[in-house]
């Protein structure tokens, strides 16, 4: 595809699952269901949220922590974090 004369790389994939089918979100759903990190996670779609509620202002916080559990969890299962 070319966008202003800007051509993108061709990737070899190993899979696919088509854009809009009914069996993409629950596929995905069911890829990420083992992903467990260490604070409260939304796991939607083709989506995940990492979330940490801070009661006190200035807390310190361990979303660091979860999100290096999340990146390591997506290189073990062969997948790329965006």
């Amino acid at each position: 595809m070319s966008v202003f004369n800007n051509y993108s790389q061709w990737l070899h994939l190993n899979g696919a699952m088509p854009q809009g089918s009914w069996l993409g979100p629950l596929s995905f759903l069911v890829l990420i269901d083992d992903l467990e990190v260490d604070c409260l996670i939304r796991k939607y779609v083709g989506d995940t949220t990492l979330m940490e509620p801070l009661s006190i202002q200035n807390q310190p916080t361990n979303m660091e922590h979860s999100f290096q559990q999340r990146q390591s969890w997506a290189n073990d299962n062969d997948m790329v974090v965006t």
